[in-house]
This record gives C-alpha cells, structure tokens and sequence, in this order.
C-alpha cells in the first residue's frame, strides 16, 4: 500500500481487511491473558501495542481510501511497530531466567551428595 503508484484491488483490500480483522480477533483473548498474568508494566505495553495496532488499520483504511494520507499511515506503522518492540522487550524481561554460575547450571538437577565423589 506504501509503495509509489500502488494501486490495491477493491477485492485485495476487502480481502486483507478481513484477514486483519481475523488475526486481531486472535489477539483480544491473549491480550487478556497477558493482563491477567503480569507483570502491570508488561501489560500497558500489550495494551499500547494491541491499540497501535488498530490505529494503523484505520490509518491504512483511511489511506486506502485517500492516498494523500500516506503520511498518516506510515506514521501510525512506525509508531505500531515502536509498540510493538517495547512490548517485546518488556515480555523478554519479564521471562528471562538470569544465568547462574554456568551456563547449563539450572537446566540439570544437581547430584546427590553420594554420587559427586
């Protein structure tokens, strides 16, 4: 939709348009789960992200309709996938498992005392 004299289908639009709305679907279930689990920083950028993200599909609606609103769109996608690494950064945190003395130390249970001589 972005590139120079692109021209997208009526039936292409309406197509990816349900697509969207079909994965965005998939989404508000997730988001909630993420919410319910944690942590609350981690959360307002899932909500930031998932918002974003609507915010570009208007802005792409609206740029479907109207071309010279390139800029708005493109504006709206920058900031989505700005939401959507913040949120990224903040779930890796959130799951990370700080290494310990090695590297494999906590991925194998230590041995009993009996068997280390």
């Amino acid at each position: 939709m972005v590139k120079p004299d692109a021209q997208l289908s009526e039936e292409s639009y309406l197509y990816a348009a349900v697509q969207a709305q079909e994965r965005l679907a998939e989404l508000w279930p997730l988001l909630a789960l993420v919410n319910i689990e944690g942590p609350e920083e981690a959360a307002d950028l899932a909500d930031q992200a998932a918002n974003a993200l609507v915010a570009e599909g208007a802005k792409a609606s609206k740029m479907h309709r109207d071309p010279d609103s390139k800029p708005e769109f493109v504006a709206a996608s920058r900031a989505r996938w700005q939401a959507q690494r913040d949120f990224v950064r903040a779930a890796r945190d959130t799951v990370a498992i700080p290494a310990l003395r090695g590297e494999n130390e906590g991925l194998v249970s230590p041995r009993p005392p009996e068997l280390t001589a």
